[in-house]
């Protein structure tokens, strides 16, 4: 829908257009990689933290055994 109102912003003309979105992409990519980077971060230390409590009670596990 986006596209359809940069279409009439750019009366038409093809070439002013495609100046409209690139304009728009340049300022939208860096946010976008800046929200994966930070959704990846958040996933991986949500993963990250289970995996330690496990290893901890594996060790302790056998720490008690001894």
């Amino acid at each position: 829908m986006q596209c359809f109102w940069f279409y009439i912003v750019a009366g038409g003309d093809a070439d002013y257009y495609a100046r409209i979105i690139a304009m728009n992409y340049r300022a939208f990519i860096p946010t976008l990689e800046f929200l994966v980077d930070l959704a990846f971060t958040v996933t991986f230390t949500a993963c990250l933290v289970p995996t330690f409590y496990w290893i901890r009670g594996f060790v302790n596990k056998r720490k008690s055994k001894q």
